[in-house]
C-alpha cells in the first residue's frame, strides 16, 4: 500500500482504504479503494494483514 489518504475500521478486523497510487504497479486499478484484512483486532502489538483492491475510485477534474 501507499499514498494513503485515510482509512476507516468497517469491523474490528477490517478497515477500508483509500489510495491516490496512481502508478497501477501494486494494484490493476488506478487509484484502489483497498480491503485490509487483519488476523485479529488492533491491540498495540504489531500486526500484519491481507490487502485487496476492490475498484477504482472516480476521479472529478
Amino acid at each position: 500500500m501507499r499514498d494513503i489518504q485515510g482509512c476507516d475500521f468497517v469491523t474490528d478486523t477490517r478497515l477500508v482504504c483509500a489510495s491516490n497510487d496512481a502508478t497501477g504497479t501494486l494494484f490493476p486499478q488506478i487509484r484502489p479503494l483497498l480491503q485490509v484484512d487483519l488476523p485479529r483486532k488492533v491491540d498495540g502489538r504489531p500486526i500484519t494483514g491481507t490487502v485487496k483492491s476492490l475498484f477504482a475510485l472516480e476521479q472529478r477534474r
